[in-house]
């Protein structure tokens, strides 16, 4: 996981230059934009037993527990934190998890992991939700609160993404339909490590796109190679 870590610091001297208002997706509510973390120490399953291997009544993989320290975005407030949780979650089924919540008890402490949009097939790196520390020791209960699960992504949404500079999408319209309320879905993603960052998602509302259009757009927080779009979504839906 050492990558990991060499590769976020890098990277947020570039992100945090960017930053700007933006918007991202929480259910009913707006918060703030996603963490950089900065892992210094790791319980992984299959090293010590501390943590279940999966979450309870899902398909959810838990990979690590691991300590974060740096700007804490989950709650928009970007204050610096040191020492506090954060999960290693890895979604092996076919289906994305458009909201998900995990709760682990440790040391007779309720954690709680909220997020939005982890592929089919992905993995996430997420904080605690109200900022509690990152400690050893055996986890004695792991439930998943909710779990909402279905199909979404750009493969069939009819568009076409290419990239225009370091932080530009050129967004085409590829059905033969005018398209209105057009809203890019993306979260910051480490791609030599193929992790997405954060619980947040990020929320950017394009408008109206008329069939065969292209337009160029310029998501706040959005950089290419350290970003994906994980969805669009149209007002026919």
């Amino acid at each position: 996981m050492a990558g990991l870590e060499r590769i976020i610091l890098w990277i947020l001297a570039l992100i945090l230059s960017a930053l700007g208002m933006a918007r991202f997706f929480m259910p009913d509510e707006e918060v703030g934009p996603a963490f950089l973390p900065a892992q210094t120490e790791t319980i992984a399953p299959q090293q010590t037993g501390a943590l279940p291997e999966r979450v309870p009544g899902t398909s959810l993989q838990i990979q690590a527990l691991m300590q974060y320290e740096g700007p804490y975005w989950e709650d928009g407030t970007g204050e610096h934190v040191s020492n506090v949780a954060a999960l290693m979650l890895y979604n092996p089924s076919g289906n994305g998890i458009s909201y998900g919540q995990v709760f682990l008890t440790l040391r007779g402490q309720e954690y709680v992991f909220e997020f939005t949009y982890l592929p089919a097939g992905g993995r996430l790196l997420v904080p605690e939700k109200n900022r509690l520390p990152y400690v050893r020791g055996k986890v004695t209960d792991c439930r998943c609160g909710q779990l909402v699960t279905g199909e979404f992504g750009v493969e069939n949404a009819g568009f076409n993404l290419t990239k225009n500079g370091m932080s530009g999408i050129v967004l085409e319209n590829q059905t033969d339909r005018d398209l209105e309320n057009v809203q890019l879905y993306y979260k910051l993603y480490l791609g030599d490590e193929g992790v997405y960052v954060g619980g947040t998602t990020y929320q950017m509302s394009v408008g109206s796109l008329p069939a065969g259009g292209k337009q160029e757009i310029t998501p706040s927080h959005f950089v290419w190679d350290y970003s994906a779009v994980v969805d669009i979504q149209t007002g026919e839906q």
